[in-house]
């Protein structure tokens, strides 16, 4: 095999995380075969576990739409979707290096490449946006709760998630392209990664705001919504002395308080979705995202489980998706139950 077909596999499994590390080798993880055979079979098992449980979420979707689909659940979705159709993007890449044996080189050509880069630099920052955008939906509800059942609508959280893949792709679209054009053919020996060097101020800036924002945008969303939260608590019991005051004199108290319960069930939902989601992502992302952010700026020899092990974490995250959404919503898990059971759940 040519030089010219040699893979660094290790600079691609830093793309598997989303985060570009530099195609210089001094700056990059050393290459073991045992942890690059592992992580590739890994990932690509996991990427046949997140295409069936996200897209039977989808499937249980589809059959129920019009007792599933919400605002809310537009969002959900559209995170379901960027699994699948990341998984078609990058599985077939992935299961010809593990058919053709060859770990350590590249064997689908310079348009391959380009295709697996897409899928790590542009797609998987857009579902990394898809978490990010039920966070500020959550946030939304309860910033702005009057605002949000007037204005968001079915079709303005379709237009959102919309306006988010559209701004992924201009902001992290345009430097592949140049790379592709450009400076990708300049590297000797050819690595399937970007030529970090040429446009490093760009790859660092796209790495913190695609990657590393997102994710502190959950942080951030949680206790947010958690001070808000206990606000509304303090300021529903404050009023509720005073309704019940009221109402002893009239009799109505039971009428009092059956009103106040179906909005409060429904805003513990959203806000379940978020919590789960909020830890599995401060779990599984967080390793990855720290290891690489450092990576990016300075060179570091991290201990080899320590590689390992964020790469597994950050692998799993697809698969937890789909199961924290329906531990998370009721409606979700009844539309599970009539999609097995072909019955009507009470």
């Amino acid at each position: 095999m040519s030089s010219n077909n040699t893979f660094n596999l290790t600079t691609n499994f830093s793309v598997v995380a989303g985060l570009l590390t530099p195609a210089n080798k001094s700056l990059a993880v050393v290459n073991k075969p045992e942890r690059t055979k592992f992580q590739h079979i890994f990932t690509t098992v996991t990427f046949l576990v997140a295409l069936c449980t996200n897209g039977f979420l989808l499937l249980v979707f589809l059959q129920g739409r019009r007792r599933l689909l919400t605002p809310f659940t537009v969002y959900i979705v559209n995170l379901l979707l960027g699994n699948v159709l990341l998984v078609a993007i990058e599985f077939p890449f992935m299961a010809l290096n593990l058919y053709s044996g060859t770990f350590d080189e590249w064997v689908a050509g310079d348009f391959g490449c380009t295709v697996w880069l897409y899928g790590y630099m542009v797609f998987l920052a857009g579902i990394f946006g898809c978490h990010a955008l039920i966070a500020i939906s959550r946030v939304w509800a309860m910033v702005f709760p009057m605002h949000y059942r007037t204005r968001h609508t079915i079709r303005t959280a379709v237009l959102i998630c919309l306006a988010s893949w559209l701004y992924v792709h201009v902001f992290g679209l345009s430097g592949l392209i140049v790379d592709t054009v450009l400076y990708r053919h300049l590297m000797k020996p050819y690595f399937c990664t970007v030529n970090y060097a040429q446009q490093a101020a760009y790859f660092k800036a796209s790495k913190l705001i695609l990657f590393n924002l997102p994710e502190l945008i959950m942080l951030l969303a949680f206790p947010v919504i958690g001070i808000g939260q206990v606000r509304r608590w303090r300021k529903r019991r404050s009023m509720g002395v005073v309704h019940q005051q009221q109402a002893n004199q009239g009799n109505h108290v039971a009428v009092v308080v059956v009103q106040t319960q179906p909005s409060i069930q429904k805003r513990s939902h959203g806000m379940m979705v978020l919590a789960m989601l909020t830890v599995s992502v401060a779990v599984c992302w967080t390793p990855n995202i720290m290891y690489f952010t450092i990576l990016t700026f300075r060179r570091i020899s991290p201990p080899e489980e320590f590689v390992v092990a964020q790469h597994v974490l950050f692998s799993c995250q697809m698969i937890l998706d789909p199961i924290l959404f329906v531990l998370g919503l009721r409606s979700l898990r009844e539309g599970v139950k009539r999609f097995l059971f072909f019955r009507a759940v009470r």
